[in-house]
């Protein structure tokens, strides 16, 4: 069953990640902070599309849960007391701060292009298993109360997306729910899935009786000056740009590279800090877990 708010689905992550007090109050900061009115965490996930599988997030509404990121990395989600989606040429959220000032907030992501193309291969292939769960009943009803995690520490060719998804499925009928221990990283095994094992993939059964098929990007390698030459990059395109005048502006610019390691992207941020930030009165950029703030 899908999550039915935002709360539900953040919760499912928790449990999936284990115990973490710290990101356990992040994650209750985020979803406190007001859209439209309502708490974040009461909203249902607005997805890009209706189809089976989506992963993406309607623009409007991915908008403000990046901010909402950023604001609780930056320790400033306190004083926001609503935040709604703009229309064009504004920019996209209206923010209302609880001394009650309105600024614009224009949101820009961040991933280096590199990692941009693993991103959206690892969104493709489980989409793939999404698809299948929703025409596949034998299928649907063998994933129930069994949670698989397969962590890729190479990326597939586009084109082999699905042949990978389906060798993914066939891990799930050959394993020995019986017999293997939970939690622990197993490679596959090359007879049930040839295409995965050649690229290195391990998977591992998680505790519990939640009920998931999902591909990870493992890979180790990274460079965080990659993110920040991305991040000048788009910092430069959005100072370009004619903002509709009359209310302070800010710019959040969401550290969203899967593959970063955020202490590393963010000593690299502040080694690099911009000369100047144009039209700004603020640049937020960072993640959830910290963030900073440019004047």
């Amino acid at each position: 069953m899908l999550p039915k708010t935002l709360r539900e689905a953040y919760a499912v992550l928790d449990m999936l990640n284990g115990p973490n007090p710290a990101a356990e109050e992040r994650r209750r900061r985020l979803l406190a902070i007001r859209y439209e009115g309502n708490p974040l965490g009461d909203h249902a996930p607005r997805m890009r599309t209706t189809e089976p599988g989506e992963t993406e997030y309607r623009k409007d509404f991915g908008e403000a849960v990046s901010f909402a990121h950023i604001a609780v990395g930056a320790g400033i989600d306190e004083q926001i007391a609503d935040m709604v989606s703009a229309e064009p040429p504004e920019p996209d959220l209206l923010i209302t701060l609880t001394d009650g000032t309105e600024v614009y907030v224009e949101v820009a992501q961040v991933t280096e292009q590199q990692s941009a193309r693993s991103s959206n291969t690892i969104r493709t292939i489980n989409k793939h298993i999404h698809n299948r769960a929703a025409n596949d009943a034998a299928f649907a009803a063998a994933r129930v109360g069994r949670h698989l995690t397969f962590k890729f520490a190479n990326i597939p060719p586009s084109r082999e997306t699905k042949a990978v998804a389906d060798e993914m499925v066939d891990v799930l009928y050959a394993t020995d729910f019986a017999a293997v221990t939970r939690g622990s990283l197993m490679p596959v095994p090359p007879a049930v899935a040839p295409k995965l094992s050649a690229l290195g993939v391990r998977y591992a059964v998680i505790a519990g009786s939640a009920t998931g098929l999902t591909a990870q990007s493992d890979a180790q390698w990274f460079d965080p000056n990659d993110s920040v030459d991305d991040l000048d990059a788009r910092l430069a395109d959005k100072m370009s740009k004619v903002y509709v005048p009359g209310k302070p502006i800010w710019l959040a610019l969401a550290l969203n590279d899967l593959m970063q390691v955020p202490q590393f992207t963010m000593e690299a941020v502040r080694s690099r800090v911009p000369a100047t930030i144009g039209q700004f009165e603020r640049v937020l950029v960072g993640t959830m877990e910290e963030a900073i703030i440019l004047t």
